[in-house]
């Protein structure tokens, strides 16, 4: 399985490449009036205006660092079975993949060790990810909302 890995705040995570739709520069967003901190606004992808989160602010840290490893994940986000829309996840050092087989995930999502090469797993490694799954990161309640926009 290949994964995407980037950060947010001092989160370290992992998201299925194949959720993936493109990883894109930061542009700017047209803020909507009244939505939480951590939207960032609304952008123009391919003429269809996408609602865009920044993960760091969502997680309760500051605001994703202005970095050249700072991107625009975009996703397909399944709003009801065989439904999908198109939403823009702001994300800090989205530089890496990686190739691992989801049996090396750990106890609640924790990846241990894998090198950036995609060379297996070793305990004795300080690198840590965390699975990023979409729906349990960011609330059904939180994209209902947002999607509303």
């Amino acid at each position: 399985m290949l994964l995407l890995i980037f950060e947010a705040g001092d989160g370290r995570y992992a998201m299925a490449a194949e959720l993936v739709v493109e990883i894109i520069p930061r542009v700017r967003a047209k803020k909507i009036p009244g939505t939480p901190s951590y939207v960032v606004g609304l952008m123009n992808y391919h003429g269809k205006a996408v609602p865009v989160i920044d993960l760091c602010m969502f997680r309760g840290d500051a605001l994703c660092e202005e970095r050249l490893s700072t991107r625009i994940i975009m996703i397909k986000y399944e709003k009801d079975e065989g439904d999908h829309t198109l939403v823009g996840l702001l994300a800090e050092k989205v530089t890496e993949t990686v190739q691992v087989d989801k049996k090396d995930f750990h106890a609640g999502g924790v990846l241990i060790g894998v090198g950036l090469d995609g060379n297996g797993t070793g305990e004795d490694s300080s690198e840590m990810m965390q699975w990023f799954d979409v729906k349990r990161f960011l609330p059904e309640s939180v994209m209902k909302d947002l999607l509303r926009v």
